[in-house]
């Protein structure tokens, strides 16, 4: 089992169970007194600290503020029938979102038929305190070079059909800068997204909460090798366009996580993130012996994102 096999997503379920024992009450002077600053804003705590849940592995609520979910719409004629959960991304404006390339193809390869909701946080609810943004896809920006069987260049920007409004629960991270120091081996990550985890089911292939899960910087070098141990026979390698994030405790990218950001503290900040990777391919969460995952490297698309974003702007 790969993080790239997801054929069939997660179909959203029809649930109006309140998400938790968060209110609109609870929210309404956040959305009241709320003034953008600044990129990769995380809200530790969650924005209700008092009700925080202290669950491991598990976000949460408004803490991450920039994850996407990514939805394929239905396909048939009369557009009925349930969205399907597919992979996930996160907010770099107030019209784009950052995933990558197969993330794309996970999603049926449709454009059209592509839906990103922000904000959103469990995915078996269709009530939260703040109600999630759901915008169409205009268009997918994938990286020229983009190989298919390789997944080398596994990057794309999502240009969004409108220009979405910044809130408690949907602002942008930031992105990599040039004078940020190089990550040093074993450096904190911080992994989101709705994939399974290891203690769901074998054909489960998404989690309804966010997960939150602390991933380590692995050596590019000493990954490439561990995963080439794994399977000589993988048809996948490591490229210098990923690197690499390695378990710390159970839990790692699995299935359904495709395009999920990971996160890392912005030099000199306290609680401000910027992307540092996509997840892009991995080996079967539930080994214990194969704790690798490959991850797109933002920092090195960095200028094609810039050129992206002035495209989208123009």
């Amino acid at each position: 089992e790969e993080t790239t096999e997801d054929p069939n997503g997660v179909q959203e379920p029809d649930n109006t169970t309140p998400a938790s024992d968060i209110t609109a009450s609870d929210i309404f002077p956040l959305t009241e007194s709320f003034v953008y600053t600044a990129c990769g804003q995380r809200a530790k705590y969650g924005l209700v600290p008092h009700k925080t849940r202290n669950q491991q592995d598990r976000a949460e609520y408004g803490e991450i503020p920039w994850m996407a979910a990514i939805f394929q719409m239905p396909t048939n004629d009369e557009g009925s029938g349930n969205f399907r959960y597919c992979c996930n991304g996160a907010l770099i404006s107030v019209r784009a979102v950052v995933t990558t390339a197969h993330c794309v193809g996970i999603c049926g390869g449709n454009v059209n038929k592509m839906l990103v909701r922000l904000g959103e946080w469990d995915l078996n609810s269709t009530i939260e305190a703040i109600p999630p943004k759901e915008v169409r896809v205009r268009k997918a920006h994938k990286h020229n070079d983009y190989v298919f069987h390789s997944l080398i260049n596994n990057i794309a920007v999502l240009e969004l059909a409108s220009d979405v409004q910044y809130g408690p629960t949907i602002q942008p991270v930031c992105l990599p800068e040039k004078d940020y120091p190089s990550l040093t081996s074993r450096e904190n990550l911080i992994f989101n997204g709705w994939g399974k985890t290891v203690i769901d089911s074998p054909s489960s292939n998404g989690h309804n909460f966010l997960k939150s899960v602390i991933l380590r910087n692995n050596e590019r070098s000493i990954c490439k090798a561990e995963m080439k141990s794994y399977d000589t026979s993988h048809p996948l390698e490591l490229h210098p366009s990923f690197v690499c994030g390695t378990k710390v405790h159970e839990e790692q990218p699995c299935r359904g996580d495709a395009g999920a950001p990971v996160v890392v503290e912005v030099p000199l900040s306290e609680d401000r993130y910027y992307i540092h990777g996509l997840v892009s391919w991995g080996y079967d969460c539930t080994r214990p012996d194969r704790p690798n995952t490959a991850l797109t490297n933002v920092r090195g698309f960095r200028v094609w994102i810039n050129q992206t974003l002035t495209k989208i702007a123009n």
